[in-house]
């Protein structure tokens, strides 16, 4: 009996001490879990360090592109305004530049969010070609019939002008339109944008204003006829 009684228990405490480790890691598993992690970092820096050279890169032809752009509305900007319309009388292209994939959610929510006060803001006949398509899934719900054109892809190469000018041509030529309306998040730095809304005119009013302002300045027909998808483009 005595025996008896001994062997119980210590067959409890053999099952006891199962028990109080069978939640806890070996040494091995330890090891193996630390080397996933370093190998996890080290997967994680080389990331980081490509998507900061793409952004760099992405940023210096920004800023290279932007002395053009800016001479372009200083030109346009000394164009006579036409005469007021009712604002009944108007077609209206909303154009907003969203992003193809990403997690870059408050960046394209911002996007559509202008888009939508916009779109309450006008009156009139409304379209919209959209750029990118997170800016399709977060305004087809509300915005569907209003869409018309959506274009995506664009970021899988560098912006050239070839694809700006391929791009200004789409939206020109889509639909007709009397006033169109870009909306876009201008670049601060990597963790600031402001989200703006360019407005821009149709060919036919562009050339009217031309046709003004070239009484006081003196241009080649080329030149004329280029400017509008020229100013479009930037």
């Amino acid at each position: 009996l005595h025996i008896n009684l001994m062997l119980a228990r210590s067959s409890m405490a053999t099952v006891a001490s199962l028990r109080s480790g069978r939640g806890m890691a070996t040494v091995k598993q330890l090891r193996l879990r630390v080397a996933s992690v370093k190998s996890i970092q080290r997967i994680t820096k080389t990331m980081q360090m490509v998507a900061g050279a793409k952004l760099k890169g992405f940023q210096t032809r920004m800023m290279q592109a932007r002395p053009l752009g800016d001479a372009m509305d200083k030109l346009t900007n000394q164009m006579p305004t036409e005469d007021e319309v009712g604002p009944g009388d108007l077609t209206h292209i909303i154009v907003p530049i969203s992003s193809d994939r990403g997690l870059c959610g408050g960046v394209n929510n911002a996007v559509a969010k202008a888009a939508k006060v916009l779109d309450n803001d006008l009156s009139g006949d409304k379209m919209m070609t959209i750029l990118g398509a997170k800016g399709e899934t977060l305004l087809k719900r509300t915005h569907g019939k209003m869409i018309n054109r959506v274009i995506t892809e664009i970021y899988r190469n560098p912006t050239t002008f070839a694809l700006a000018s391929g791009i200004a041509e789409e939206i020109t030529t889509s639909k007709e339109y009397d006033k169109g309306y870009i909306i876009y998040n201008h670049f601060r730095s990597a963790i600031r944008y402001d989200t703006l809304c360019d407005q821009f005119d149709s060919a036919d009013a562009m050339v009217d204003k031309m046709a003004v302002f070239t009484e006081k300045y003196e241009f080649d027909d080329e030149f004329t006829e280029h400017l509008h998808m020229t100013h479009l483009m930037h």
